[in-house]
């Protein structure tokens, strides 16, 4: 029977990599048989017949018991309590493998390829077609094995200490993503440009206000306003404008310059001659009271 790594109260490492824990048993027999390390195995859904290759992390299991990771139980379909079939294999060393991450976030890392070699330090064996997990910065990438040299018929390469050219396939969402960052970026221009040009389009849809000359309303003595509302006088700009006269206030009417000098000469005049009717009277009043004081003495 197979279940997951959280059923075997094991550490939650042991659930990023590829390896299973398989009981005593199994390892006597394996040493029995004289199998060479690094031991590697095939184990086979029996409900599917799907396959995979994994190594071996302890052999610490029950009797009829083997615990693998929650990723290779998916990608064999498998669930807790499945029965599987787990035999020795003999692997090729591995020279090349190309992986297709689902998400483009994975190759968008600082240095993918140095997080993929520290993380596959945990996996003996890839095989052709399966998803891997991931586990780095507390996130889960899931990676497809597409291409992997030598390709024997089991389709699976050792990649225990050996160097392996890597290589990466475009991410499954590449080209969403990049229509959806075409797509924020456009929109974004759109917003910039509307922020930035609303006042210049609304002055240009807005008509000019007309110029409007005594547009008030009139009110009577008591506050109340005027029935009679004149109508606003608009003022035509393309009609030349009146010419403008110089306006002398306490005129009754708009006096030349010449008639203004007039009238000023003829103020000082008038002027001249009352002063003068002045000192006469004031002279004759100081004459008469003076015969008058004579003619009491």
């Amino acid at each position: 029977s197979c279940f997951s790594m959280a059923m075997a109260n094991k550490p939650a490492e042991l659930e990023h990599g590829g390896k299973i824990l398989l009981p005593q048993s199994a390892l006597i027999t394996l040493t029995q048989l004289q199998i060479d390390y690094p031991m590697l195995f095939e184990v086979t859904c029996n409900a599917t017949g799907l396959k995979t290759h994994c190594g071996v992390q302890e052999f610490t299991a029950e009797e009829g018991r083997c615990y693998m990771p929650f990723w290779m139980m998916q990608s064999l379909g498998l669930s807790e309590g499945s029965l599987v079939s787990v035999s020795s294999a003999s692997l090729p060393n591995g020279e090349f493998v190309k992986l297709q991450p689902h998400k483009t976030e994975f190759i968008e890392l600082s240095n993918p390829k140095a997080v993929l070699e520290n993380q596959l330090r945990t996996f003996s064996t890839l095989t052709k077609g399966e998803t891997i997990a991931i586990h780095y910065n507390n996130k889960i990438y899931h990676i497809d094995v597409v291409e992997i040299k030598p390709d024997t018929l089991k389709h699976a390469i050792s990649i225990v200490e050996t160097n392996i050219q890597v290589d990466f396939a475009e991410p499954l969402d590449h080209a969403a993503v990049l229509a959806d960052r075409a797509q924020q970026q456009a929109q974004a221009t759109v917003n910039e440009l509307t922020q930035s040009a609303p006042s210049a389009m609304e002055v240009d849809s807005q008509p000019q206000a007309e110029t409007l000359r005594f547009s008030g309303t009139g009110r009577s003595l008591n506050g109340k306003e005027s029935v009679y509302v004149p109508p606003p006088v608009t003022v035509d700009a393309s009609k030349p404008a009146a010419p403008k006269e110089d306006i002398v206030f306490g005129s009754r009417y708009n006096k030349t310059k010449e008639v203004l000098e007039r009238t000023v000469k003829d103020d000082r005049f008038v002027g001249r001659r009352k002063r003068k009717k002045a000192r006469e009277e004031e002279e004759l009043k100081k004459k008469q009271a003076i015969e008058k004081a004579g003619y009491k003495a």
